[in-house]
């Protein structure tokens, strides 16, 4: 209900003055299935057309999926040009956070488009170093405060636990609410032999001491194995948590000239970075 058609919809212009509006209404349904022939593939083949993917990505706003709860979900897949965004969940957020919400799953969703996973180029979920909104662990909010960190984290290694999701409440939690993709410049975290001390996940932040497994101390080497892997549906033990350079994919889909962005070799004031705008304008992506 709080989706103005409006704002979504793309013009094609000659002299200034609109000629075809971008965007359609798809009919309400109250949940809409997986499946390819009836369900969400129905409505990606009968509102998006092919020969245009070279230069848009198509958003599909619906209510639910069908056998899901009414929590916010996404679907997108890997190197495609459409993703869906299930909008139930958001409902009773205030309107702050349903803006948030709403940035927060196009932008994830649209990341899996320009072919990153949620561990950038591997399906390995909650790595520490991969400072990205793909990964679970940040994909609701990236918090940009090292004491936050270090307190949120404290005893997450004790039980084998992964880290709790950083998500923002409907109290005045807006606290350095920050998306952005990563820039790939953390160093890999041995998971076997990891360090409480001086823990590097951006070059952005400074290094953040924990005590990951709650025994009084911080120690030098524990076993922490957070991060889960999976190869299609089957977990496999991940031994080590790589970074990865989400800007250097993402340059390769988007970028016109793409040798005119190399972004190791930027420095923090000038990479490109996730912007949130306006309700007319929900996020985008700019280089500076």
């Amino acid at each position: 209900n709080m989706i103005v058609p409006d704002l979504y919809n793309l013009y094609a212009e000659v002299n200034g003055q609109p000629i075809k509006q971008g965007g359609d209404i798809i009919p309400y349904a109250t949940t809409t299935a997986f499946a390819e022939n009836t369900g969400i593939g129905a409505l990606y083949q009968a509102y998006s057309a092919e020969n245009r993917f070279n230069h848009f990505y198509y958003q599909f706003n619906i209510n639910q999926f069908a056998g899901e709860d009414d929590q916010t979900y996404g679907l997108a897949s890997n190197n495609k040009h459409k993703f869906a965004i299930a909008m139930a969940g958001m409902d009773n957020l205030s309107a702050s956070l349903h803006t948030w919400y709403q940035t927060i799953n196009q932008a994830h969703e649209l990341g899996h488009n320009l072919n990153l996973s949620h561990g950038g180029d591997e399906n390995v979920n909650y790595k520490w170093n991969y400072y990205s909104m793909m990964n679970y662990s940040y994909s609701f909010r990236m918090p940009h405060t090292t004491d936050y960190f270090a307190n949120k984290w404290q005893g997450t290694c004790s039980d084998g636990k992964i880290t709790s999701l950083f998500e923002p409440s409907d109290e005045v939690d807006t606290m350095n609410l920050y998306l952005n993709y990563s820039y790939g410049t953390s160093p890999i975290i041995d998971t076997q032999s990891m360090s409480e001390r001086n823990i590097q996940i951006s070059d952005d932040l400074d290094p953040i001491t924990s005590d990951l497994n709650n025994n009084g101390q911080i120690d030098n080497s524990i076993l922490c194995r957070i991060a889960e892997g999976y190869s299609g549906s089957i977990a496999y033990t991940v031994y080590q948590m790589n970074d990865f350079n989400d800007w250097a994919e993402i340059k390769q889909h988007i970028y016109y000239n793409k040798s005119d962005l190399n972004i190791t070799s930027l420095t923090s004031a000038t990479r490109p970075e996730l912007t949130t705008l306006s309700d007319q304008q929900v996020f985008v992506c700019k280089k500076n």
